[in-house]
This record gives C-alpha cells, structure tokens and sequence, in this order.
C-alpha cells in the first residue's frame, strides 16, 4: 500500500484501522478488522456506516474495499465539496461506479437533491450497487446504466473481472499491470461512447463527471475531444483516476488543451500507483 518497504498483512489491517478512525463507525471497524483477518470467510456481506452513509461491502472485496470506503470518504482524495464543487441541484455522473460509494458521498454533499448517472458493467458490483443506492434513499435521483463506456456504440466487449471487481477492465494488459495474472471471470458487455451515454440521458450540462474504467480512460478522454463534447461548458468538471504518472500527464494534457484548468495529485501516502487528474473551468 505506500512506500518502498511493503506492508505486512498485519500491518495493512492496523494501517487501515487507524485511518477509519473519526470517520467510520467503531462497530464497523470491528466487523472489517474481524472479517479481513478472517480472510473474508466468516461472512458474506458487511453493513459498514461512515459519514452517515449506509454501506454494503461483500466481504470477498475486502480488504480492497475497506480502502476505497477510506479512499473517498475518509480522505476525500476526489476532493469533492473542497476543490471540486458540487451543489444541490448537480448533475453528476460516475463512471466505473464500482459499488458506489463516489456517487453516494456526492449524494450526502448535495443533500440528495440531483441527477446521477452511474455506469457499472459489472453485473456482481452492480447488484451492490443497487442496494446501497436503495440503503442511502437516492433510487428516485439515480439511473444506473450497465454498459461499458468506450470508443464504440452497441459493440459487444468483454470485461475481465479480478477478484477485486473494482479493478476490472476492457484491457486485459492492464490486469497484469496491476498484479494479476488472469481475471477470475469475463463478462460480455455492450459498450456505448460518451457523447452517445450523454445524449441518450438527456444531458446538456454537467456539472461533474468521474471516470475510474482501469486503463481506458485516455481512450475515453481522447474519443470526447474528437466527439467535441470535452468543454467545460457541457461538463465543467472531471476528475480521472488513472495508475501511473505518464498516463495521468498524458490525460492531463488532452485536458489542457480543452481549455481545462488541470492538476494531478498523487496518492502516494497509501499508494504509488495511484494519480487523479482534476479537471475544472478556467
């Protein structure tokens, strides 16, 4: 998780506990400690409250799931409500929702009051997703979407699915890249371009767009630009989580030049992989 020495399991669990401190409830920490040391073999599914936010976690996704609750509502690495603003009334999309705990914590900023799109085309998180959309109250302002956002329209990709869902991705290059040496399954999914998801929702303006595809979002950032979509006056701002610097500058650029004033941080503290590029209105 950070630095040149790696963690021991013990001390990623502890790293991780400390951290959740002040952020998610203490009953939830115990549970989250008792079921990562357990190997995530004495449960099933977990109900993790943090920030007042009610959370379902399949215990499979731990511990990787525990820091991505830590990732975004803990740390705020998105910055969401600090540099990035959001307000009552935002229309927001997330891409690559995962089990949605970015649209969720945007929800809690925005007092539920809002659109949401949230694209997940893993039909295993999706599920989740479902629930904890149904758990936070926010069915009514949600639309979840279970394509896969690409350079194609209607064209049918596969997913390659790691344990951790959260890193599945079109590319199967990208697996390896982060450590895995085969998806746990591959799921067939039909992909639709940005301009066409946007369009088809009835999207005008937007006022914050997150894309978190592992390893295909400069393929999707490139295809907006050509599509001449990519403006901050149909999406006035972007963050993108991409690992690895190079890529992160390559983004950042295509974003600079669309007339975006851009910034990457880097989540070293945790982990190296890890860049998010801000993209805001000049």
């Amino acid at each position: 998780m950070s630095q040149t020495e790696p963690m021991s399991d013990r001390e990623y669990i502890a790293w991780l506990a400390e951290n959740s401190k002040g952020c998610i409830d203490e009953h939830s920490i115990a549970q989250l400690i008792e079921a990562v040391e357990a190997g995530g073999i004495c449960c099933t599914e977990l109900t993790v409250i943090v920030k007042g936010a009610r959370l379902a976690v399949p215990c499979s996704q731990l511990p990787e799931a525990w820091a991505n609750i830590l990732h975004i509502f803990c740390f705020n690495d998105y910055q969401l409500g600090t540099t990035v603003k959001i307000k009552p009334g935002s229309t927001i999309v997330d891409i690559g929702a995962y089990l949605g705990f970015f649209t969720i914590r945007a929800a809690q900023l925005v007092n539920r009051q809002g659109l949401f799109i949230v694209v997940e085309p893993n039909h295993h998180a999706r599920s989740i997703l479902y629930r904890n959309l149904q758990f936070n109250q926010l069915q009514s302002v949600a639309r979840v979407d279970p394509r896969a956002v690409s350079i194609c329209d209607g064209c049918l990709a596969r997913l390659y699915v790691p344990p951790y869902w959260a890193n599945a991705s079109l590319e199967t290059s990208y697996l390896k890249q982060l450590g895995w040496s085969s998806p746990s399954y591959i799921i067939s999914t039909r992909t639709v371009r940005l301009a066409t998801l946007l369009r088809e929702h009835g999207l005008s303006q937007i006022d914050l767009m997150k894309i978190d595809v592992e390893g295909h979002e400069e393929k999707i950032i490139q295809d907006a630009a050509k599509m001449g979509i990519l403006n901050p006056e149909l999406i006035k701002q972007i963050v993108v989580e991409v690992h690895g610097r190079k890529i992160a500058e390559k983004i950042e650029a295509i974003l600079a030049n669309s007339d975006y004033e851009t910034h990457i941080i880097s989540l070293s503290q945790y982990n190296s992989l890890q860049e998010i590029v801000i993209a805001m209105p000049k």
